[in-house]
């Protein structure tokens, strides 16, 4: 008879029981995975920006602008000139190499009707973030193209009727490569390429975490599409700035300052990175305290529930060895039970904890608790007399 029909019909039998482990595995799970994720991350993020400080330390501007300097620099256009000034100092000084990390979103009707809709709600747009690039941005994240076109030199200097845009990848399944949308202001973009899988970079200055650009859109870092204060104003003070001559950034805080823009002041990223390399171990530091007493607790959780299990089943054992099954046969029966809530909670687990889980690390991990939980039943099946488990009728 197939051991694998009554493994089935025990976890059947007792579903309460087997709903409780089936919820301890995910939880046990989940916090391995967690952990795996979080030591992964921490190691990613100290190898990118030793990579990223390989060859030339990469500094941002520390702004200490007031508020009336802000409300005097956005009150009209007098200032549009002087930020221009600022911004070649920064985006075409041959000493430095530099790059926007400014992000924002841009919102598109859902539907062609909702385009003649006079006042549009939040229900009726998609909020896509976006983020402006030029070559160096992508040169220092190491991002490619698997369709389409990257951006050329025409698209960072001159104006377009469609402003041609790059994809992250999970966008195609609202774009196609050459296709051509607008967004609720008018204003028209062409797909010109699409991002491997699974781009991003990192913003130490910022949010300290890799930005995934898979459901992003890039926009060329191009004059004319920054026409405004507060568009300029956005790629002036989130600029990352590559140079081996540390006293070209000088100059363009003095130039500021003479501009009467902005009060700036520069930093390091890699000075900047020891003190984020600090907050982020003491997270880690946490974290694997709190996960290490849950999976603790949850571990003697699923085991007194498998013993239980077992406890339970014992007399049903020991029928099946009577009727003629060896003890492999038996342990096929408890193994199956064990391979069903496996495969089930690896499914759950990847599938609703994509963003952090990793398979390999979930089937090793059920693999090695399978191994540990069987050892118990082979153990009683050997040394349990027959009578004993004769003796011990479900109830």
């Amino acid at each position: 008879m197939n051991p694998f029909r009554f493994s089935i019909q025990d976890l059947w039998r007792h579903k309460g029981t087997s709903i409780i482990l089936l919820i301890d595995m995910v939880i046990l799970l989940i916090i391995v995975n967690l952990l795996f994720w979080s030591l992964n991350d921490m190691n990613k993020m100290e190898q990118e920006i030793e990579r990223l400080n390989s060859q030339k330390e990469i500094y941002s501007f520390i702004d200490y602008t007031s508020e009336n300097q802000i409300k005097k620099l956005f009150a009209d256009d007098t200032h549009l000139q002087d930020l221009r000034k600022l911004y070649d100092s920064i985006y075409k000084n041959p000493e430095i190499e530099a790059f926007p990390l400014y992000s924002a979103d841009l919102y598109t009707t859902k539907s062609s009707e909702n385009a003649k809709i006079a006042t549009l709600t939040p229900k009726d747009m998609n909020r896509m973030p976006f983020i402006y690039a030029n070559p160096s941005f992508f040169n220092y994240f190491n991002l490619n193209i698997k369709e389409g076109r990257p951006f050329g030199e025409i698209d960072y200097t001159e104006e377009a009727q469609n402003i041609p845009v790059i994809i992250g990848s999970e966008m195609q399944s609202m774009f196609k490569l050459n296709q051509t949308f607008s967004d609720v202001s008018g204003r028209s973009y062409n797909v010109i390429g699409v991002l491997e899988d699974n781009s991003s970079y990192i913003d130490i200055m910022a949010t300290r975490d890799f930005k995934n650009l898979d459901r992003m859109i890039i926009l060329p870092q191009n004059l004319n599409y920054l026409s405004e204060i507060t568009n300029l104003d956005s790629v002036i003070t989130r600029a990352y700035m590559a140079t081996k001559n540390e006293d070209s950034l000088g100059n363009i805080v003095k130039l500021a300052a003479d501009l009467d823009t902005y009060s700036f002041a520069y930093k390091s990223m890699k000075y900047q990175s020891d003190f984020v390399a600090q907050d982020k171990k003491k997270i880690l530091q946490t974290q694997l305290l709190l996960s290490g007493l849950i999976f603790i607790f949850t571990f003697l959780t699923v085991t007194v529930s498998y013993l239980q299990f077992i406890e339970r089943y014992t007399y049903d054992f020991g029928v099946h060895l009577l009727s003629g099954a060896s003890i492999k046969d038996v342990m096929i029966r408890i193994g199956g039970q064990f391979i069903i809530l496996t495969i089930i909670s690896n499914l759950i687990v990847n599938l609703f904890f994509s963003w952090f889980s990793n398979l390999s690390i979930s089937i090793a991990i059920s693999l090695l608790v399978m191994i540990i939980f069987l050892i118990m039943p082979l153990m009683k099946l050997r040394y349990t007399p027959m009578n004993d488990m004769l003796r011990r009728k479900q109830k």
